[in-house]
Protein backbone atom coordinates (compact mmCIF):
# COMPACT_ATOMS: atom_id res chain seq x y z
CA UNK A 1 0.00 0.00 0.00
CA UNK A 2 1.10 3.53 -0.79
CA UNK A 3 -0.72 5.50 1.94
CA UNK A 4 -0.51 9.28 1.92
CA UNK A 5 -2.64 12.11 3.26
CA UNK A 6 -3.35 15.25 1.26
CA UNK A 7 -5.59 18.28 1.60
CA UNK A 8 -8.89 17.66 -0.18
CA UNK A 9 -10.23 19.97 -2.89
CA UNK A 10 -13.69 20.62 -4.31
CA UNK A 11 -13.22 17.99 -7.01
CA UNK A 12 -12.89 15.35 -4.25
CA UNK A 13 -16.29 16.08 -2.69
CA UNK A 14 -18.26 13.28 -4.39
CA UNK A 15 -15.56 10.71 -3.69
CA UNK A 16 -15.34 11.76 -0.04
CA UNK A 17 -19.10 11.26 0.32
CA UNK A 18 -18.80 7.76 -1.15
CA UNK A 19 -15.92 6.96 1.22
CA UNK A 20 -17.87 8.20 4.26
CA UNK A 21 -20.96 6.27 3.17
CA UNK A 22 -18.89 3.09 2.97
CA UNK A 23 -17.14 3.70 6.29
CA UNK A 24 -20.30 4.63 8.21
CA UNK A 25 -22.80 2.26 6.57
CA UNK A 26 -22.88 -0.18 9.49
CA UNK A 27 -23.46 2.67 11.98
CA UNK A 28 -26.29 3.97 9.83
CA UNK A 29 -27.86 0.50 9.66
CA UNK A 30 -27.47 -0.06 13.39
CA UNK A 31 -28.75 3.32 14.60
CA UNK A 32 -30.85 4.62 11.72
CA UNK A 33 -28.80 7.78 11.58
CA UNK A 34 -25.21 8.93 11.34
CA UNK A 35 -24.18 12.58 10.90
CA UNK A 36 -21.43 11.67 8.42
CA UNK A 37 -23.53 9.30 6.31
CA UNK A 38 -25.14 10.63 3.11
CA UNK A 39 -23.78 14.15 3.43
CA UNK A 40 -25.13 16.31 0.60
CA UNK A 41 -22.65 17.61 -1.97
CA UNK A 42 -23.10 21.29 -1.03
CA UNK A 43 -22.33 20.50 2.61
CA UNK A 44 -19.19 18.53 1.73
CA UNK A 45 -17.98 21.31 -0.58
CA UNK A 46 -18.57 23.83 2.20
CA UNK A 47 -16.53 21.70 4.62
CA UNK A 48 -13.68 21.50 2.11
CA UNK A 49 -13.69 25.29 1.60
CA UNK A 50 -14.02 26.34 5.25
CA UNK A 51 -12.45 23.57 7.35
CA UNK A 52 -9.40 21.31 7.24
CA UNK A 53 -10.46 18.32 5.15
CA UNK A 54 -7.87 15.76 4.12
CA UNK A 55 -8.16 12.73 1.89
CA UNK A 56 -6.40 9.51 2.78
CA UNK A 57 -5.03 7.95 -0.37
CA UNK A 58 -3.82 4.52 -1.42
CA UNK A 59 -2.15 5.17 -4.74
CA UNK A 60 -4.70 7.16 -6.74
CA UNK A 61 -7.72 5.99 -4.72
CA UNK A 62 -9.33 7.88 -1.86
CA UNK A 63 -9.84 5.37 0.95
CA UNK A 64 -10.58 7.65 3.90
CA UNK A 65 -10.81 11.19 5.12
CA UNK A 66 -10.10 13.48 8.03
CA UNK A 67 -12.21 16.53 8.86
CA UNK A 68 -10.96 19.02 11.44
CA UNK A 69 -13.05 22.06 12.31
CA UNK A 70 -11.90 25.26 13.99
CA UNK A 71 -14.22 26.69 16.63
CA UNK A 72 -14.54 30.43 17.36
CA UNK A 73 -12.56 29.92 20.59
CA UNK A 74 -9.44 29.00 18.56
CA UNK A 75 -9.81 25.33 19.38
CA UNK A 76 -9.96 22.62 16.76
CA UNK A 77 -11.88 19.40 16.94
CA UNK A 78 -11.78 16.21 14.97
CA UNK A 79 -15.19 16.06 13.35
CA UNK A 80 -14.63 12.98 11.18
CA UNK A 81 -11.98 10.38 10.63
CA UNK A 82 -12.94 7.42 8.52
CA UNK A 83 -11.43 4.58 6.57
CA UNK A 84 -13.31 2.47 4.02
CA UNK A 85 -14.33 -0.92 5.38
CA UNK A 86 -11.91 -2.92 3.19
CA UNK A 87 -8.99 -0.88 4.57
CA UNK A 88 -9.90 -0.99 8.25
CA UNK A 89 -7.67 -2.86 10.67
CA UNK A 90 -4.49 -2.17 8.70
CA UNK A 91 -3.07 0.65 10.83
CA UNK A 92 -4.21 3.43 8.48
CA UNK A 93 -6.28 5.11 11.21
CA UNK A 94 -3.18 5.24 13.44
CA UNK A 95 -1.23 6.84 10.57
CA UNK A 96 -4.04 9.40 10.27
CA UNK A 97 -3.89 10.21 14.00
CA UNK A 98 -0.09 10.62 13.79
CA UNK A 99 -0.61 12.94 10.81
CA UNK A 100 -3.06 15.05 12.82
CA UNK A 101 -0.69 15.25 15.78
CA UNK A 102 2.10 16.43 13.47
CA UNK A 103 -0.06 18.81 11.42
CA UNK A 104 -1.67 20.39 14.47
CA UNK A 105 1.13 20.35 17.09
CA UNK A 106 -0.97 21.81 19.87
CA UNK A 107 -1.85 20.20 23.16
CA UNK A 108 -4.56 17.60 22.69
CA UNK A 109 -7.26 16.98 25.24
CA UNK A 110 -10.59 15.22 25.09
CA UNK A 111 -13.54 17.57 24.94
CA UNK A 112 -15.82 17.36 27.95
CA UNK A 113 -19.12 17.01 26.08
CA UNK A 114 -18.20 14.32 23.57
CA UNK A 115 -15.56 11.90 22.40
CA UNK A 116 -13.90 14.29 19.96
CA UNK A 117 -10.29 15.33 20.36
CA UNK A 118 -9.75 19.04 20.84
CA UNK A 119 -6.65 20.90 19.77
CA UNK A 120 -5.96 24.15 21.60
CA UNK A 121 -4.20 26.91 19.72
Amino acid sequence: MDIRIERANIEDAKDLILVQNDAFLEDFKAYGECPSYNVIIDTMENYILKDFVYKIMDGNSIIGDIHIKENPDNKYYLRVICIMQNYQGLGIGQKAITFIENEFPRSMTKCNKNLFWCFES
